[in-house]
């Protein structure tokens, strides 16, 4: 499993990811990936820093929050298909709708739990690096969480689709979490099957499936 420094990267990174996503949907003309990881992060941490002690004792409105968010923004079909790998390929579609909206779920009660760890987090996006190509760029920062804890190198991978940058992963001091998924999910499938997986993604038996931050 994904070994991770904080349980506020793991989350607060997805959040990022998230607000990366609705920023490039909602600008225009469209902006470079670089600037729009620093903007979406800076306002993401300043509704954290002031709205963190409300939504920690409000389960429901973090949750709903959350899946305002994610749900119409996210391309959930591509990430589905890396994360399933050849497993998509041989899914039915109503499989495929299944898993979809249950991994969609999994991620927003995985990663709703705890907003009160962010105060005081700060990125900080790293200059580029290499050339960057016409339709795939990687946008490098690090995360410092304010704990006392070095920073965390969080990678946010970009394609340009339809004439917008849309992140369809990040890597956390090295390690994929489109990969982590795949090899989590791809074990369960080879034990049980795809229809199993599924069920148990449904029925929020996710322990063992959802990568394992390390609480500070």
């Amino acid at each position: 499993m994904l070994a991770m420094r904080s349980k506020t990267t793991v989350f607060l990174a997805i959040l990022l990811v998230v607000g990366v996503i609705l920023s490039a949907v909602l600008s225009a003309p469209v902006r470079e990936p670089r600037e729009i990881v620093q903007d979406t992060s800076d306002k993401i941490l300043e509704i954290i820093n002031t709205r963190g002690e409300e939504l920690e004792n409000n389960l429901e409105e973090r949750y709903r929050l959350i899946d305002e968010i994610l749900m119409p923004i996210i391309d959930f079909e591509v990430v589905s298909q890396l994360v399933l790998g050849t497993h998509w390929r041989s899914a039915t579609p109503e499989q495929r709708e299944r898993f979809m909206k249950a991994f969609k779920s999994m991620l927003v009660r995985t990663y709703t739990r705890s907003l009160s760890d962010y105060a005081d987090t700060r990125v900080t996006v790293l200059p580029e690096r290499g050339e960057p190509r016409e339709d795939y760029r990687t946008v490098y920062s690090e995360i410092r969480t304010g704990q006392g804890q070095p920073p965390v190198s969080v990678d946010y991978s970009f394609r340009l689709t339809d004439s917008q940058w849309k992140a369809y992963d990040l890597t956390i001091d090295g390690l994929s979490l489109v990969k982590n998924f795949r090899s989590s999910f791809g074990n369960e499938i080879y034990q049980h099957g795809l229809d199993a997986l599924i069920e148990r993604l449904e029925s929020g038996d996710t322990e063992k499936l959802a990568p394992k931050p390390i609480s500070p």
